[in-house]
This record gives C-alpha cells, structure tokens and sequence, in this order.
C-alpha cells in the first residue's frame, strides 16, 4: 500500500508542476495561457473540498485523476484545430490534478497513525519531490514527438487513477492511533458472533475521533 502512494504523490507533483511548466509550449498567447493555467487552480480546490466531502477521500483522488489523464491524453492528441478547444482541455486537466493535489493531501494525513503522523507525511512530500524534480524536464519530450509530454502526463495519471482504488477509505472513519491500526485500516471485518457484535456496538458508539474532513 505504501509503494501505491509514493507513486501517487510522485505522479500528482510531476503533473502539478509539468502542466504549469508546459503551458507555455500552447498555441497562443502564452502570458494568457500561464495566467488561465493558475487561476484554474482556485475552482480545482473548491472541487476538491465538494469531492472530499460527497464522495470520500478515494473517490475523490481517483476521479481527480482521471478528469486529468482524460483531458490531458484529448489535449495531446489535438495538436492541430481550434485553439480554444486544446486550452479547455488542458485547463480541465490541471483542474484535474489540482484537485487530486488537495485531496492526497488530506487521505495522507488521515492515513497515517498519530505516532508517526508528522513524519509520514514528511516522508511522502519527499518521494512526491522527486517527481517535480523531473517535471522540468517532460516537456522536452514535445522535442521528440510533440503530443509525448501531454500523452505522459495522461498515462501516469490514469495508471495512479485506478491504484488509487486499492487504498482504504478513510472518509467517517476513526484516525489511526497505532501503527497496528493503520495496517489493519480499510480492511473488512470478519464475521462476528452475535454475543460479541452487541459489544463491538457499544464500544463503537463511544468512539467520536473522525476523520479530519
């Protein structure tokens, strides 16, 4: 599970990043374009806080990504027509991965078990630097094939799209104190006997501590 999250923080900061970087490389006025590309990311938080809190925290993540590997994959494959159809799209997917920004964000911090909570997140900011560190260097690509860098960025998000599905929800879910508690999270429950299950009720009911959101 953990490998399955580097990979995702890796992919949403070089998608982040590269996006923004490869605004420029569109047709038009490229001062506009890098202009639209930033302010695209006011609407992506608001979606991120409506997605967090309606659909939960993989959903959430996981369509974020796929509006931005749809979009993105559409973008690079219209390299020539309508102007305005190629930016729409490529703002759509960086308010794609804006959103998915935001919410890994949140599913990070409500993942990790209180002990260690600050320095798991640490660690996970970390591998996700390494994707932009890389970032810079995708939109060479377009040097060599010119849809590449927008075709990469579609590719990897979608492939973290559907890992993002095998992660624990965590949306109304009780914070992990432990370690023990984080590894067993989203696990599903075994059946229990009746005398037991009228116990389990009980101490459940007195369980208060949600998840952040």
């Amino acid at each position: 599970m953990e490998y399955n999250f580097y990979y995702c923080r890796a992919v949403n900061a070089i998608v982040f990043y590269g996006l923004s970087l490869n605004s420029t490389n569109l047709s038009g006025n490229k001062y506009l374009n890098f202009a639209l590309v930033c302010l695209i990311e006011i609407p992506g938080y608001c979606l991120a806080w409506l997605c967090l809190r309606k659909l939960g925290r993989r959903l959430a993540l996981s369509g974020s990504l796929m509006l931005c590997a749809i979009t993105c994959a559409a973008s690079g494959y219209l390299t020539t027509g309508a102007n305005w159809l190629i930016v729409t799209l490529f703002l759509l997917g960086k308010l794609g991965i804006t959103s998915s920004f935001a919410v890994i964000y949140t599913y990070t911090a409500e993942m990790m078990p209180t002990v260690i909570r600050s320095g798991g997140v640490g660690v996970m900011s970390t591998f996700a630097r390494f994707g932009a560190m890389l970032a810079p260097f995708v939109p060479l690509l377009g040097s060599y094939y010119e849809p590449l860098p927008l075709l990469l960025f579609g590719v990897v998000s979608m492939l973290a799209s559907i890992l993002s599905l095998l992660l624990p929800e965590t949306f109304h879910k009780k914070l992990p104190d432990t370690v023990v508690e984080a590894i067993a999270l989203g696990k599903e429950m075994e059946p229990v006997s009746v005398e037991s299950a009228d116990s389990s009720t009980a101490l459940g009911n007195n369980v208060q501590h949600e998840s952040i959101i």
